[in-house]
């Protein structure tokens, strides 16, 4: 599919795990490359309950984190270990 078949297809996903507002865990699998971190920080005022963002890479953790702040979430980081 195109890089933007993959991106619509990636918000999609996301917003209808968060619009179904139950207390199982969704996972949602997807390419390098195709906007994941964008579409999390920018659709998380749709969602009322909590959400765990998990990503591969420290850097990537402080990332998105400073976004959500920015943003004016009111988040958390899990700790290095």
């Amino acid at each position: 599919c195109t890089l933007y078949e993959a991106e619509q297809d990636l918000s999609i996903n996301f917003i209808e795990a968060i619009k179904k507002n139950d207390d199982k865990i969704h996972l949602i699998k997807a390419q390098t490359g195709i906007g994941k971190s964008f579409t999390y920080i920018n659709n998380l005022d749709i969602f009322s309950g909590p959400c765990i963002i998990a990503v591969p890479t420290k850097d990537l953790r402080n990332q998105i984190y400073q976004k959500c702040l920015e943003k004016g979430y009111n988040v958390m980081m899990t700790p290095s270990l």
